[in-house]
């Protein structure tokens, strides 16, 4: 049978030869050389260092290495690092929910994850329309998606309160009209407290 589909015959041969455990591999060995170098700089801080070895610091690593394994992004495997890094610092105040970073972390696609951290560096001023619209335009040529795709991604990632839509008035902080734009836009979208504070917990906010 798998003669007769060599695309698929021949990747799952080479999964059977050991290729897929080599992949799998060479992913948990960068990751964890992504976490060493982060840990690297908590040495002379005053955090916990049997972390790992605690209920919750084991479940966290077990769970970051199974995510590691399963994406080809490096940039996904830095994140898991990260929140591994700030659930240590953050072991004894308990401000930050760590583990439910690492499951939103992973069921976020990476275009995802660069169209909500592109929309948090954004200016306030992006509630102008004209700003707006500019916006959409670097983010879908950086990304390589078209607009039609960025409107799900947008949706998408609103559904998991890292950002909010924002509806037509008059904003009150920054003291000028918003609105919808043209109909059937997806309008205008706002980073939520709760992806500032992810930011800044995963020290990706730069």
């Amino acid at each position: 049978l798998l003669k007769r589909m060599p695309l698929v015959g021949d990747s799952l041969t080479e999964l059977a030869a050991g290729k897929g455990q080599q992949i799998i591999e060479a992913r948990r060995d960068e990751f964890l050389q992504l976490l060493a170098q982060h840990l690297a700089t908590l040495e002379e801080a005053a955090v916990r260092k049997d972390y790992f070895q605690t209920p919750e610091g084991f479940d966290l690593l077990v769970k970051a290495l199974d995510e590691a394994r399963k994406t080809r992004s490096k940039e996904k495997r830095d994140i898991y690092a990260r929140i591994l890094r700030g659930a240590i610092v953050d072991f004894e105040q308990g401000r930050y929910s760590a583990e439910e970073y690492l499951y939103l972390i992973s069921d976020l696609t990476l275009k995802e994850l660069r169209v909500a951290r592109s929309l948090y560096k954004a200016p306030r001023s992006m509630l102008r329309e004209e700003a707006w619209q500019s916006w959409r335009n670097k983010v879908c040529c950086e990304t390589v998606i078209d607009k039609a795709d960025l409107s799900m991604i947008l949706s998408r990632i609103s559904s998991f309160g890292l950002i909010e839509s924002v509806v037509a008035g008059i904003d009150e902080e920054n003291g000028f009209w918003v609105n919808v734009g043209d109909p059937g836009d997806a309008g205008f979208y706002r980073v939520t407290p709760s992806f500032e504070k992810l930011m800044k917990f995963s020290e990706l906010e730069q």
